[in-house]
């Protein structure tokens, strides 16, 4: 589908928004903060920050509107997001554990969404502390590989609800909507596995 953004361009506007709470389906926002500057067709949300999870969200969206083409970029920092504490705020019980770390750095172009990920650029990294993870988040990524991972993880197929796990980081490199991975890694209390791997269309 066709990005519509002629509306841009019919509405200049400065837009500064507070609250002390925001709670959505899967996140919990404290002290959250924006501002956002619409003039001539060029979008700016800057700052957009919050505390979450024990930790901060620090965050910068740029979009120019040209006829419909878009050209957007998006920043996002978020430190020491205990998911846990978050969860427990939104009464989720999820048994999801751990300190999660990520950045991403995201730049595209083009007349659709499926342009703008085909032609994306840019870097992703997480990186999840201690804690737990609920099996059925592995079963996300597919069966096949769901299958080897727990055999992996679990050897000798004693029936588990939740993995427990040191560290876990993925770093992705995204070159024309290609992503690839130089490192992808699950520490468990038993061993550590290494991976890598590419997403694209």
């Amino acid at each position: 589908m066709p990005l519509h953004l002629k509306a841009l361009h019919q509405i200049n506007a400065e837009i500064d928004f507070q609250a002390k709470q925001i709670l959505l389906a899967k996140i919990a926002l404290d002290n959250f903060k924006a501002r956002t500057v619409l003039k001539d067709g060029h979008l700016t949300v800057d700052p957009l920050a919050a505390q979450i999870g024990g930790g901060r969200l620090d965050s910068h969206l740029d979009l120019l509107a040209q006829d419909n083409q878009a050209t957007a970029n998006m920043k996002v920092n978020v430190k020491e997001l205990d998911m846990g504490k978050m969860l427990k705020k939104l009464a989720i019980r999820d048994d999801l554990d751990g300190i999660l770390d990520l950045d991403f750095n995201l730049a595209g172009q083009g007349d659709s969404v499926a342009a703008l990920m085909a032609g994306l650029n840019g870097d992703v990294v997480a990186i999840l502390g201690e804690g737990k993870m609920p099996v059925k988040y592995f079963k996300l990524v597919g069966s096949d590989f769901t299958s080897s991972l727990m055999r992996l993880i679990n050897p000798f197929s004693e029936k588990i609800d939740r993995a427990t796990i040191n560290c876990a980081v993925c770093d992705f490199h995204i070159r024309d909507g290609l992503a690839k991975t130089d490192v992808l890694m699950l520490d468990d209390p038993q061993k550590t596995l290494i991976s890598d791997g590419k997403i694209g269309r």
